[in-house]
């Protein structure tokens, strides 16, 4: 039987404490940030539909955009129409059939 290396057991180092040659300082740390910055990013994405921007909440029921902020963030939005939507109507407005009233 092979005996083991001086200050190992099994293959692993004696004490756990004990620094291996292959890893930083920081590693631990850096890896349980990154761990925790993913999962604040899964936690912060929210699921919104492409077309119509209804937002999935976490029970899986569509909500629209309003009413999801006012659920979840206590916000109230309000409405207005941006520039480019508003070039937008003007000129499907000027290409839209006159209506016979």
């Amino acid at each position: 039987m092979r005996q083991p290396l001086s200050g190992q057991h099994h293959g692993r180092p004696a004490h756990p404490e004990v620094e291996r040659p292959d890893r930083h300082p920081g590693d631990e740390l850096r890896q349980r940030y990154d761990s925790l910055r993913e999962v604040y990013l899964l936690r912060s994405s929210i699921p919104i539909c492409a077309w119509c921007k209804s937002i999935r909440d976490d029970a899986g029921i569509w909500k629209r955009l309003e009413t999801y902020l006012e659920e979840q963030a206590d916000i109230m939005p309000t409405h207005g129409v941006c520039p480019s939507c508003m070039t937008q109507r003007e000129a499907d407005d000027a290409h839209a059939p006159a209506s016979s009233t």
